[in-house]
């Protein structure tokens, strides 16, 4: 570049502030040049001042020029390249969130950033999504919040209360309240026994409930299966349930704990911009869940607080 500039500007002052160089450094590269090519490339003056390419340096200069013209070819395929590429969200989810949840917000978002994308995976548990997140195989996790920090930045984003699910037909879908004490000998159908539910059989057995379970499943499908077959009734968390769907009647159960759930990634590792958008989209989103929102948070990950229930 030290020569072109040096060719088209006829002076090693103007050359060098084309390049924003020092002259100095312009007159030291085309002295390496020579030395490389072992003859003189550009005439000088007594003062040092220069008065032309040589012959060698015309050789040389068709070659550079060649090779500039390339660089910025190069270049430009690689900024096209770079403007193609989709910047891709890296989200773990857990099932309930993954159909209830980030269906609508990942809607918004890729209307918010249509050259973005969303690369889902479906944890079995929620372990396996933490170790995802401290692997750094996803960028963010949608589901239970851990008891403990760890590793971890997480946000709790809604809170999801223990419901009694039972079809519409069910003697128990009229009642207007139900508390632990009504579960007692009720063929109940829950999810499988993983800490998915935060300890649910214990809340019970705190509250003198030794709980009847007929059935296990994560499915969300297979549970309303096996609810409208008349198979037991449905304790789960609320976004296990199509509450928009006729069939069912879901009720809170009394003195239960909710699940607090929310969006967990790594700790110290700055979320990028794309990142920070999905999650703000999955916050909004929860107001048409119409289930207890989490306080709202000044800061884009903090830890939660517990919670207490009473029987």
């Amino acid at each position: 570049m030290a020569l072109v500039a040096v060719a088209e500007e006829g002076s090693f002052a103007s050359a060098a502030e084309r390049l924003n160089y020092t002259q100095a450094a312009v007159s030291q590269q085309i002295s390496g040049l020579e030395r490389i090519a072992g003859v003189r490339l550009v005439r000088r003056s007594s003062g040092r001042r220069p008065e032309g390419v040589t012959s060698a340096g015309q050789i040389l200069l068709r070659y550079a020029q060649t090779v500039l013209a390339d660089m910025r070819v190069v270049q430009d395929e690689l900024t096209r390249l770079r403007s193609s590429v989709k910047e891709a969200v890296r989200v773990g989810t857990c099932t309930t969130m993954g159909v209830r949840l980030l269906p609508e917000a990942t809607r918004r978002f890729l209307g918010a950033l249509p050259d973005a994308v969303i690369d889902l995976v479906e944890g079995p548990a929620d372990a396996a999504l933490l170790s995802l997140v401290e692997e750094g195989r996803i960028d963010l996790a949608f589901a239970q919040l851990p008891d403990e920090g760890g590793p971890f930045e997480f946000i709790e984003i809604l809170r999801d209360p223990i419901v009694l699910a039972v079809t519409a037909d069910s003697p128990l879908a009229g009642r207007t309240r139900i508390v632990p004490a009504d579960l007692q000998d009720l063929p109940l159908i829950t999810f499988q026994d993983h800490p998915e539910l935060g300890g649910l059989e214990q809340q019970l057995r705190d509250c003198g409930v030794t709980p009847r379970f007929a059935l296990r499943t994560d499915d969300i499908s297979v549970l309303s299966g096996f609810l409208l077959a008349g198979v037991g009734n449905g304790l789960v968390p609320r976004l296990a349930v199509d509450v928009t769907d006729p069939r069912f009647v879901v009720h809170p159960v009394d003195g239960l704990q909710p699940r607090r759930m929310g969006a967990i990634r790594l700790r110290g590792a700055a979320p990028r911009r794309a990142v920070q958008t999905y999650l703000r989209i999955a916050q909004a989103c929860c107001r048409s869940l119409a289930l207890p929102l989490a306080p709202v948070s000044t800061s884009l990950f903090e830890p939660r607080h517990e919670a207490s229930g009473a029987c």
